[in-house]
């Protein structure tokens, strides 16, 4: 999945359900949205392989 391992991530406040949207696409799963998710992470600490 590309997840940089060793890192602490932390944005203000930004809610799990767009890191887990940020996980989904990351793995190729072009989802809308996840629960109240508000989008995706930029500067993603996940990238595709």
């Amino acid at each position: 999945m590309g997840l940089k391992h060793g890192t602490y991530w932390k944005s203000g406040e930004t809610r799990m359900s767009n890191v887990h949207l940020s996980i989904l696409r990351s793995m190729g799963i072009e989802q809308e949205s996840f629960s109240d998710s508000t989008g995706t992470l930029s500067g993603s600490i996940f990238g595709r392989v």
